[in-house]
């Protein structure tokens, strides 16, 4: 990607409404990146916010995107103050979901 490229995108993102800014980073949370995550998250033992994006240099409203679409799908489990979350998923359910063998 060139200097131009580059500025040309932070041009763009910087002219998006807030509402356009949630739905990219909506979108760009893929099933792939989900089984990333939650792999470094079941290896390391850690599950939270700074977590990702101290691991994948994510932005804070990013890393909460991921971390609310795994607690929706029951993953990890739900906030509790400062504590990491409870990784809740199996590697049973990890294979069901992602199609693949947890190898941790």
């Amino acid at each position: 990607m060139s200097e131009r490229d580059i500025d040309e995108k932070i041009t763009q993102v910087a002219n998006m409404t807030e509402s356009e800014r949630a739905d990219a980073i909506e979108k760009s949370i893929t099933r792939e990146l989900l089984l990333e995550v939650i792999t470094c998250m079941m290896k390391n033992g850690i599950a939270s916010t700074s977590f990702i994006q101290r691991k994948f240099c994510f932005g804070y409203n990013k890393a909460v995107k991921i971390m609310d679409k795994l607690e929706s799908l029951d993953f990890v489990g739900p906030f509790d103050n400062a504590k990491p979350r409870k990784i809740k998923i199996t590697p049973e359910k990890f294979k069901e979901y992602f199609g693949v063998e947890y190898e941790g």
